[in-house]
């Protein structure tokens, strides 16, 4: 399978500057926090991957691909789950490429990584579990 539309972790992203507008729509005003809890769980979530295959990315690079990976596929999620796909300012098309691009095993990510920005993003552990 061919990705179409998004790349997680992937040697492009570490290597492309990130747009800062796009950023601030992917991330909230509590980012620092957020990126505090994934830095907490970056080394944990480096053994998620087979050994060797993440040596060229420093220990912040990683730190900030899972962060940044994260926040998107949290912040896709959320709005697919809760109807309001409309807020994703996205085409059809490319929502379709998302879901399927996320489902690759390349784009991957540790279910930590996930889970602790939920966890943190979200008031209560039952409202995460719901979305």
């Amino acid at each position: 399978m061919v990705k179409k539309f998004i790349s997680l972790v992937h040697e492009e992203r570490a290597k492309k500057a990130d747009n800062p507008e796009q950023t601030k729509k992917f991330i909230s005003e509590t980012a620092n926090d957020l990126y505090q809890e994934v830095a907490k769980v970056a080394e944990e979530a480096r053994d998620c991957y087979e050994k060797g295959s993440t040596k060229e990315f420093s220990d912040e690079e990683f730190k900030r691909l899972m962060f940044m990976d994260g926040c998107f596929v949290v912040y896709f999620i959320h709005f697919m789950v809760t109807d309001d796909s409309e807020q994703l300012e996205m085409k059809n098309d490319d929502i379709y490429f998302v879901e399927s691009d996320l489902f690759l095993m390349e784009n991957h990510l540790p279910f930590l990584v996930l889970r602790t920005l939920m966890s943190s993003a979200y008031a209560s552990d039952d409202e995460w579990r719901e979305v």
